[in-house]
């Protein structure tokens, strides 16, 4: 289904789904409508030994997914092992980003030690 993006200036697309009326539209970055329950959030973490960077990417990341798509990132912290303890993940904003480029290591906390079957 198409809608007009303004004014005639052009098209965006919404997902094929039919709408009904209690959908909620939300215009991005780029001029198209999306259909706000079809944005879905981010996970991000950091496994395996500490890296020089990886807050950078993190920065990265974190930044490109609220300015550019409008999305959520959730922050997954200690490695691997936070998959199995999801109530330590929180999301990431911004603020908590703002800063971090010069500092060592990673703001999530890694590891290599963690075993999942024990």
């Amino acid at each position: 289904m198409k809608f007009a993006a303004g004014h005639g200036v052009g098209e965006a697309s919404v997902p094929e789904q039919p709408l009904v009326a209690s959908d909620v539209l939300k215009r991005t970055t780029d001029n198209t409508l999306v259909r706000v329950s079809d944005i879905r959030p981010i996970g991000i973490g950091t496994g395996g030994g500490d890296a020089p960077g990886l807050n950078a990417v993190l920065r990265a990341v974190v930044k490109s997914a609220i300015l550019k798509h409008e999305s959520k990132v959730i922050g997954i912290p200690d490695g691997f092992d936070s998959l199995l303890w999801p109530e330590k993940a929180r999301e990431l904003t911004l603020k908590d980003v703002s800063g971090i480029l010069p500092r060592d290591g990673t703001i999530l906390g890694t590891t290599n030690r963690g075993n999942p079957f024990q």
